[in-house]
């Protein structure tokens, strides 16, 4: 608090920084005073009354010659012409500053609660003073009124939120317009126009049959295989075209599909009674899950990649369609795939493996195939060790995005590309599962796998 009494008639103008620890005085006299006693000339004499035998009183004095005396229990003498004090008598508290016309006395009432620098006394967080190192300072402990308890600045991004601020949430460094808390601080949702891990698509709106649908999935989806090609529509209806010589596109026979006129559009994939939610090609092989949780697969099968118990391809021939639904013991919700392999992200958040286990890429500690014999599915989640939200799968290593944005990759790491800055293969051997988090350097939204490489998406839109 500070109090400014001016008269006229040359009173001194007095200022009053006062608080719990510590009173301050400011003096400036610009000529001379009847409050003050004593000569004229040649020096000045002033008066102070004391409290218990100590001075609580500060004056400064300015003059070119001649003594200075304070009246009291304690007696203040001394020449001013350098700017010195000397100060005799019984003091319990206090330190006296003095110097040219205008100078600061200070008192420390406590003895405690402050600090003192280069430019004197220096109050705590709260005191309603900004000092040095304090960004704000709007006289209280408190927060989410724009100043924080340690006196610093509060804005989007620092990592606490701030309701009256408009914040509904605030992740830091790691806010994103790709996340779940945005560059805005506020929450992902669908309709907003920006796309979040959660989301296949985010157009800004909420409608339907516009290329992405009012509930952020993609009106269809274009997966890409080695030979062939597979579109998923929102209507869950499956058509595919390209190669087809082990009856991956699903329709009865090895008869390639768009190489001649007239061929497209293909026919509807026969799934059986539910339609497809999602969809994933492995080399020659391809599988849909549907709405009930089931995964069904057809094409190419050396290792057991349809999940059936056998290496017999299905769909090159008629009859054949929609195959079997593989035992996963699991309701599944998504699909990635390598070659000769597939796994499946459950709505427990955990993942099943299964087809071609070379490089341990199936996540269970072996590089055994599962499936292609009978009684080997289920074979349990692979040892991930977090919540699974995003799942990759190359045609050597995977990679697994968690819900709180760590990546853990397993498999081949000849080229690094698990990212644990070695290059020894991990989850081929019992207990190398689960992996460390890897060191991307932030939230990962998304995750991608190539032959020899990895990528991350981060929630700022940085990819890595």
């Amino acid at each position: 608090m500070v109090f400014t009494a001016t008269a006229d008639g040359g009173r001194p103008e007095v200022k009053l920084r006062a608080n719990s620890w510590m009173v301050v005085f400011a003096v400036g006299c610009t000529e001379a005073n009847p409050l003050y006693s004593g000569e004229t000339s040649g020096g000045s004499t002033s008066s102070g009354a004391t409290s218990g035998g100590s001075s609580t009183t500060g004056v400064a004095l300015s003059t070119t010659s001649g003594t200075s005396t304070t009246s009291g229990t304690s007696t203040t003498s001394g020449t001013s012409a350098t700017g010195e004090t000397t100060t005799t008598g019984e003091t319990t508290t206090g330190e006296t500053t003095t110097g040219t016309e205008g100078s600061t006395a200070v008192v420390d009432e406590s003895g405690s609660g402050s600090s003192f620098g280069s430019s004197g006394w220096f109050g705590p967080c709260g005191d309603g003073f900004m000092d040095p190192g304090e960004q704000c300072d709007d006289g209280n402990g408190a927060g989410n009124d724009g100043c924080s308890a340690l006196c610093l600045l509060e804005f989007c991004g620092d990592g606490a939120v701030q309701p009256s601020l408009g914040e509904a949430c605030d992740a830091g460094a790691d806010n994103g317009d790709l996340g779940l808390c945005t560059g805005d601080c506020v929450l992902a949702v669908c309709g907003d126009g920006l796309q979040s891990r959660s989301e296949g698509c985010d157009d800004g709106n909420n409608v339907d049959g516009d290329g992405c649908e009012a509930d952020c999935t993609p009106t269809y989806r274009v997966i890409a295989g080695l030979h062939h090609t597979c579109a998923l529509f929102a209507t869950g209806e499956v058509r595919c075209w390209g190669g087809n010589g082990a009856g991956q596109l699903g329709l009865g026979d090895t008869a390639n599909r768009g190489d001649d006129p007239g061929e497209l559009p293909t026919p509807v994939v026969d799934l059986g009674v539910d339609d497809a939610v999602d969809l994933a090609i492995s080399g020659s092989s391809t599988c849909a899950v549907d709405e009930a949780g089931e995964v069904r697969c057809w094409g190419l099968n050396l290792s057991g990649e349809l999940g059936l118990g056998h290496t017999a391809s299905l769909g090159d021939g008629p009859g054949e369609m929609p195959p079997d639904a593989a035992p996963l013991a699991a309701f599944i919700t998504a699909l990635t795939g390598g070659n000769g392999s597939f796994c499946g992200l459950s709505q427990a958040a955990t993942v099943h493996c299964w087809g071609r286990g070379q490089f341990g890429l199936l996540g269970l500690g072996s590089t055994d195939d599962v499936g292609d014999q009978p009684g080997e599915l289920p074979a349990g989640p692979s040892g991930v060790g977090f919540t699974v939200a995003g799942l990759a799968l190359s045609n050597e290593h995977a990679c697994a995005v968690s819900t709180a944005g760590a990546v853990r990759c397993w498999g081949d790491g000849s080229l690094g590309q698990l990212g644990y800055g070695a290059t020894a293969t991990l989850g081929d051997e019992p207990g190398e599962l689960p992996t460390d988090d890897v060191a991307v350097g932030g939230e990962v939204v998304q995750v991608g796998v190539g032959s020899g490489f990895t990528c991350a998406l981060l929630t700022t839109g940085t990819v890595r």
